[in-house]
């Protein structure tokens, strides 16, 4: 029994640690950071205005997108249209996000407005406001 016991904990250990590999636990808190080479992601949800921002990082040509979802509702999305690496893209939350809500981040660029998405991001924290 004991070596069952042993044996299902160490699976269960592996198995954690491949998920936190796959997606960095982060602290509740205000505000979350995600990105890549492509795109640099903001999200705060802070304020009379939450809000998303998504950057583009490379002058290619393909824009970069970004939906944050909350497991209360919150919603959100930006996108940085110009593919040139100059400015970035806004978008507000409706509703705001509320405290302890898990807020999962979706970032990917795409060529043009019904390109297929690529160089996916994904993140998530939870918020505490």
């Amino acid at each position: 029994m004991r070596r069952l016991i042993a044996t299902v904990s160490a699976t269960l250990a592996m198995a954690a640690a491949l998920v936190t590999v796959g997606t960095p636990a982060q602290a509740a808190s205000p505000t979350g950071s995600f990105g890549s080479e492509y795109m640099s992601i903001y999200v705060d949800g802070r304020g009379s205005y939450p809000s998303v921002q998504i950057c583009d990082d490379k002058a290619d040509g393909q824009r970069v997108r970004v939906q944050v979802s909350g497991s209360f509702g919150a919603s959100a999305w930006a996108e940085d249209a110009n593919g040139a690496n100059t400015t970035c893209g806004y978008g507000y939350f409706s509703p705001a996000p509320k405290s302890g809500e898990r807020l999962t981040i979706t970032g990917w660029r795409q060529n043009g407005t019904n390109g297929t998405p690529n160089n996916w991001v994904q993140g998530a924290f939870t918020f505490s406001g």
